[in-house]
């Protein structure tokens, strides 16, 4: 079999045995793409006047050069610092922005499309290519990371808001508190780094180093800890606020539940809650990325499914009707058909 046909084999085995991974990770892989297409010599894009107004949650941060859209965190920040002088107006946009996102993707939006869940996919990736496995975390420290990211949440705001009353005087320290988020975010050292590793920035360009620890950390957490950024970002806090009443949810049939643990097993980011609950339909955690490996790693037919309103988008298939559909379309050599999941 020629190398282009071996490719085919491979993927088609792959979309069958984890059909919702390869769905995200070519979103992913796409939304990057499209989100820092400077860095792939389109420098113009960025310059694009109704792209510039699109305010997404962790896409483009406002420190790339010629982004295609604006980092909507950055955007609220800088709208709490003014509000006083604004009336809060510059606020409002981002609030309606921060209500549509968290309606109608809730913490999807941390797996389907945010630029740093792709960088620690990649990650993952590495670790398994070197055949380390992650370690399961003891409760405590899931349950810290999980409350960690509103307390991070609270602070950012709270600082913002404080310096835009000019009564309490804090205006002075407006050019290093009143973007704290951003002086602490993983992303402005990260892409600085790509801009000039591929010759969009020059070396010259300086970096805090407060920034370069934060890569520094985030790097390394990320290599111990499954999707580390996911459990600490100020963002997915505040998707996370509403994400039992997002329109992306996921479903559970308790009555077909065997409690085997593959949905804990496989949840990079352990979501007990899944496993567990055994009396609602609507088992969507507040941590829940809808990644949806539970989904496709349930043994069970239609336990599981993820939903968007009422359309069922995936569900959970038996071992026995997984080799009914691969059968029914194409021979899946033994050496795939054997492959971990």
């Amino acid at each position: 079999m020629s190398g282009d046909g071996r490719m085919r084999v491979w993927w088609r085995a792959r979309f069958y045995k984890r059909p919702i991974t390869t769905l995200r990770i070519i979103f992913l892989v796409a939304i990057f793409l499209f989100l820092n297409s400077m860095l792939w010599g389109v420098p113009s894009f960025g310059e694009l006047g109704p792209l510039r107004y699109m305010l997404l949650p962790n896409a483009s941060c406002r420190y790339i050069a010629n982004a295609p859209t604006n980092c909507w965190y950055y955007n609220l920040q800088e709208g709490l610092t003014s509000g006083w002088e604004s009336g809060y107006m510059l606020v409002l946009p981002m609030v309606l922005v921060a209500g549509i996102m968290a309606v109608g993707l809730g913490r999807g939006w941390c797996g389907w499309a945010c630029p740093f869940g792709f960088a620690q996919y990649l990650i993952s990736r590495g670790r398994a290519w070197m055949g380390l496995q992650y370690r399961e975390l003891p409760y405590w420290m899931v349950a810290l990371l999980d409350h960690l990211k509103y307390a991070i949440l609270f602070v950012m705001v709270l600082l913002a808001v404080a310096i835009g009353i000019p009564s309490l005087g804090l205006a002075i320290f407006g050019e290093n508190l009143a973007l704290a988020y951003c002086q602490v975010c993983p992303a402005k050292p990260f892409f600085t780094v790509l801009q000039q590793a591929v010759g969009v920035e020059p070396f010259a360009t300086s970096l805090p180093w407060v920034a370069i620890g934060m890569l520094c950390l985030f790097l390394v957490c990320a290599f111990f800890i499954r999707m580390f950024w996911c459990r600490v970002c100020p963002i997915g806090a505040f998707l996370a606020l509403f994400n039992r009443q997002s329109l992306f949810w996921l479903r559970k049939e308790p009555s077909k539940c065997t409690q085997c643990r593959v949905c804990l097993r496989v949840c990079p980011m352990d979501i007990e809650e899944i496993f567990v609950e055994m009396e609602r339909e609507n088992v969507t955690s507040p941590e829940c990325i809808m990644c949806g490996r539970c989904v496709e790693s349930c043994p069970e037919e239609g336990c599981l499914s993820l939903n968007y309103v009422g359309k069922e988008l995936a569900r959970s298939r038996s071992p026995e009707t997984r080799r009914e559909e691969r059968e029914g379309r194409y021979q899946c050599p033994p050496e795939l058909d054997g492959e971990k999941t």
